[in-house]
């Protein structure tokens, strides 16, 4: 079930000029950072949480440490964004390093946590 779940909420934006993530790219993208969702204690129940996106961006080496410390994209003050961002960038955390393929080289990536989709899901 939380795969599936992980499978619909991981979305990623294009960094470095690239226009789109490769299929393949994606798939390793999106199945990299579905292990942090049973790290995530998502705040479903912070008013106005569902419409919260917490963009990332993530540096992996090729053993699936952080080669830096993860960023928020655009932060907002919000009281329920701060809940949100900690709470991602806690699961992120929780979850390094990360489980992955073989002949990974590591990469930048900027995963959208999406809590409309994960909360949407909860209930």
């Amino acid at each position: 079930m939380l795969d599936l779940i992980a499978a619909l909420v991981i979305a990623f934006s294009a960094k470095d000029g690239q226009q789109s993530l490769s299929p393949d790219d994606a798939r390793t993208a999106r199945a990299l950072f579905s292990q942090t969702y049973s790290n995530w204690q998502v705040p479903c129940d912070t008013p106005g949480a569902e419409a919260i996106r917490v963009v990332i961006d993530v540096e992996l080496d090729g053993r699936g440490r952080f080669t830096r410390e993860p960023v928020l994209v655009g932060p907002d003050d919000t009281p329920a964004y701060r809940i949100a961002a900690a709470t991602a960038l806690q699961a992120l955390r929780d979850t390094a390093p990360f489980d992955v393929p073989r002949g990974f080289i590591g990469g930048k990536y900027r995963p959208i946590f999406r809590l409309d989709r994960v909360c949407a899901n909860v209930r």
